[in-house]
């Protein structure tokens, strides 16, 4: 069995504790799987600089602190909590220009550090957003008393 256990490739499986359902697989390598980059991707639907509106499917996913090639083991390394989506602009910002991403867990905001130190907020996607007022109010729902033009 040890010998086995050895050679295997091993992944975690993150469940939540109170239903006990499956919510991500640890991947050990640099790049997300195709589960974990459609999770960013729906999370995320803009690159998560502040005010930058490119749609997630066009930008790069990010290690938000860098991943560690010489212990590729680490955990957390490339996890929901760790990869964002960002525009290629704003990704060479993030890597030559100073800026640093600190997602807020309990929020899904993410703060953006400057290289002047000075903090901006970049607030959390709504998935599932109510859906938005008619455009013409005029067309409604027929109702008893309306003319019939």
């Amino acid at each position: 069995m040890r010998a086995i256990a050895a050679d295997a490739t091993w992944r975690r499986i993150f469940t939540d504790p109170a239903t006990g359902c499956v919510t991500g697989i640890g991947p050990r390598g640099y790049r997300p799987g195709a589960d974990l980059t459609g999770t960013i991707l729906a999370r995320d639907k803009t690159c998560t600089f502040v005010g930058c509106r490119m749609p997630a499917w066009r930008c790069d996913l990010d290690h938000r602190d860098p991943y560690d090639h010489d212990h590729p083991d680490l955990g957390g390394q490339t996890c929901p909590e760790n990869l964002h989506s960002l525009c290629r602009h704003h990704h060479r910002a993030k890597t030559y220009g100073g800026w640093h991403p600190d997602l807020d867990t309990s929020t899904g905001d993410t703060w953006w550090t400057s290289p002047t130190k000075h903090r901006y907020k970049r607030p959390s996607v709504d998935v599932n957003p109510e859906p938005p007022p008619p455009d013409r109010p005029w067309l409604h729902e027929p109702q008893p008393d309306d003319p019939p033009f």
